[in-house]
């Protein structure tokens, strides 16, 4: 009979389109559940891992998201597991980062946001084989270096890499993490003086208060209704003053903190190799997206979609109503009138031809 390892509960997070989803149902194979998260409709995945040894931990597979600043009921469902809001659901002990490997500036972004909690930690650089037909090569060693994470390559639709998650998990969980991105010093306070605030008056963890607390930052002004402590939107204004008074907007200076920390990190760790020519995905790409012929495309595309579905399916369509009606009659004549015939021919045949 198997058991559960002490630190059992793990979350899967990435962008949309990131592989994240297949990673999770190669790691769980088919000991998955699925659900509802409770009061919306966001769909809800866990699965049971298997480390062998008797030993199990339970997967959660978050909804794709492009940033912890919510802007849909997904990425709230996602904020709320991560940051332990989620009722019924306990804070992750260990959050295993999937990214497009072909897209990193883009998916790092989300990747120091969950820095910001402090949770240990798996980078999994996910679609690998993109990165190689891109004429890219990523040096893994020295971006786990500069991330202060273990990483994993993989191609998760051909279980690549399945095994080294399974092999970092328990160690890693045991090791912990440390936030590596950094903003301006000046920043780094005010965000641990509203951290402190977040402690004090709302009783956040201290890691999930200066992740909340980066992100207040990201806010020109604090919304009335985001605490119900009035003490709490005092504190925090206060903090935002203090920010203001720097001649910074604060959104602009967390974000560009982030991407300057991104782009250097894939300056010194992604090498592009050199192409003989642009591949059949980019030259699709000048026509597809160029500002005059894209739209000529795409309506005729559109056109093309409508001619089929109202002129060209009609075809298939009266075929296969001519073979049941057809196969009906054929069975009406042979069976003797009863509830058999009826529901062959009024229910399985004329249904399934339907």
């Amino acid at each position: 009979m198997s058991t559960q390892i002490p630190h059992h509960t793990i979350a899967l997070v990435g962008n949309p389109n990131s592989g994240k989803t297949t990673l999770f149902n190669a790691l769980t194979h088919l000991r998955q559940k699925v659900g509802n998260y409770p009061g919306v409709t966001v769909e809800k995945k866990t699965g049971v891992l298997d480390l062998g040894e008797s030993r199990t931990v339970e997967i959660i597979d978050l909804p794709g998201t492009y940033s912890l600043s919510v802007r849909s009921p997904d990425e709230q469902v996602a904020r709320d597991v991560l940051f332990g809001k989620e009722a019924g659901t306990p804070v992750p002990d260990l959050v295993i980062c999937v990214v497009d490997a072909g897209n990193l500036e883009r998916n790092l972004y989300l990747v120091t946001q969950v820095q910001d909690l402090g949770l240990p930690m798996i980078l999994v650089l996910n679609m690998m084989d993109e990165v190689k037909r891109q004429g890219k090569t990523i040096d893994v060693s020295k971006l786990s270096t500069h991330l202060g994470v273990p990483i994993v390559e993989a191609i998760a639709n051909q279980n690549v890499g399945v095994e080294p998650i399974k092999a970092l998990i328990i160690s890693v969980v045991k090791s912990g993490y440390k936030r590596s991105w950094r903003m301006s010093p000046k920043m780094e306070e005010l965000a641990n003086e509203m951290a402190r605030v977040l402690q004090k008056y709302e009783f956040m963890t201290p890691r999930a208060a200066f992740a909340e607390g980066v992100n207040l930052l990201s806010q020109s002004k604090v919304d009335p209704k985001r605490f119900k402590d009035q003490h709490t939107n005092a504190a925090v204004g206060l903090v935002l003053e203090r920010v203001a008074a720097l001649g910074v907007s604060a959104r602009t200076a967390v974000i560009e903190a982030r991407y300057e920390w991104i782009k250097f990190i894939i300056k010194e760790t992604v090498i592009q190799q050199q192409k003989n020519g642009p591949d059949l995905t980019e030259r699709l790409d000048r026509f597809l997206t160029h500002k005059i012929f894209g739209w000529v495309f795409f309506v005729g595309l559109m056109g093309l979609m409508f001619y089929a579905i109202f002129t060209l399916a009609s075809i298939p369509m009266d075929l296969i109503n001519n073979v049941f009606t057809i196969l009906g009659d054929w069975v009406g004549r042979h069976l003797p009138d009863g509830d058999l015939r009826d529901l062959l021919v009024n229910g399985v045949i004329a249904g399934v031809g339907g």
